[in-house]
């Protein structure tokens, strides 16, 4: 692990602690892998913005739309 890492550790769904656990840091990035909902995404807009200098999203199918509309699921099934 690099010596300018730091993790932080925070229940991710409770925005106090996460900011508690933020407090007297700034990060360089936020990666969310986790965000299967969008009000999981959206708590972390409110809990880290103006606070990282870089949020990182990673989707994966379960992001899109349930029941999937066609199978399988591939890129191309954004939007639809």
């Amino acid at each position: 692990m690099p010596a300018q890492y730091r993790a932080v550790r925070a229940d991710r769904k409770n925005p106090d602690l996460v900011r508690s656990a933020l407090k007297n840091i700034r990060p360089d990035a936020v990666i969310n892998f986790i965000g299967y909902d969008v009000s999981d995404v959206q708590l972390d807009f409110e809990v880290f913005s103006g606070v990282v200098a870089q949020y990182i999203f990673i989707s994966s199918a379960t992001v899109y739309s349930k029941p999937p509309k066609t199978l399988p699921i591939t890129e191309n099934c954004v939007g639809r």
